[in-house]
């Protein structure tokens, strides 16, 4: 009697382990198709951002030389190169089957040193074209004296720089260890690079970017205010000379394109 019973609890041990195996495998198929379909997606969406950053830098090179009309150039530059490593090569070559990060060891490290590098790159200059637009509303002066297309040149240099030295690391700590790329550190050390990058790549940026744009909606909001006062405290002849100053497409252009016109004609 006491051998039936072990016989029952083994068979039930083994149905219930022969259960899970098999959720498990149904859940990794799923996890896999979904993973798939993520990095098309990311592959498409990623042409489609190259696409219309090509769009973007012709705007600007269309558009009065000014810094920035440069700056645009250069973030639209640095975005195309951040979508075409990390959405088409990367993901479009995981799609063929063939991960870029395991193939060896220089191009483990490869991949870590410059597809971080092309994203921290996008993504400062993107940050940097939004302090562009508050300089232009807070120093108007200041920024027609000192923002030259070459100054743009040159702090877009040193963004470099700072992302080169950042990234650096990455040359050194990532290694092919039991067939794929992975950090040569202890899990501590691993874990507070992940989190400083995170900080430096998303979190910084993305406060600064929520900030800027903000105090830039804000700020036009106030000018469009103390425009439509003075519009209501002007009469007789006078009033016919003043225009509505929305805030529009053809005002959004003047902000890139003549610093000095940024202010709206009134």
């Amino acid at each position: 009697m006491e051998m039936t019973n072990w016989n029952l609890k083994i068979l039930n041990l083994t149905e219930t382990t022969t259960s899970r195996t098999i959720v498990h495998e149904e859940s990794q198929i799923v996890w896999l198709a979904a993973t798939d379909y993520l990095e098309l997606s990311g592959t498409v969406i990623s042409l489609i951002g190259i696409l219309l950053n090509y769009f973007c830098f012709l705007t600007a090179d269309k558009l009065p030389k000014s810094s920035s009309a440069s700056l645009m150039k250069h973030a639209a530059f640095w975005d195309s190169v951040s979508a075409m490593n990390n959405g088409v090569v990367k993901m479009g070559l995981q799609q063929l089957g063939l991960d870029l990060d395991n193939l060896s060891d220089l191009s483990c490290r490869f991949v870590r040193f410059v597809f971080p590098l092309a994203t921290f790159l996008a993504v400062y200059h993107v940050v940097l074209l939004a302090v562009d637009r508050i300089v232009i509303i807070k120093a108007q002066v200041w920024h027609r004296k000192h923002y030259s297309p070459n100054a743009i040149t040159k702090i877009s240099g040193t963004i470099i720089m700072i992302g080169i030295f950042i990234n650096t690391p990455n040359i050194v700590f990532y290694s092919m260890l039991d067939g794929r790329c992975q950090p040569i550190t202890n899990e501590a050390m691993t874990l507070v690079a992940v989190g400083i990058f995170g900080l430096v790549l998303f979190v910084l940026p993305f406060i600064i970017l929520i900030v800027c744009n903000f105090f830039f909606v804000w700020a036009l909001n106030a000018r469009e205010t103390r425009t439509n006062t003075r519009q209501t405290t002007t009469t007789g002849t006078e009033s016919t000379t003043v225009h509505n100053n929305r805030p529009t497409g053809e005002n959004f252009l003047q902000i890139f394109s003549q610093e000095d016109h940024f202010l709206t004609k009134s």
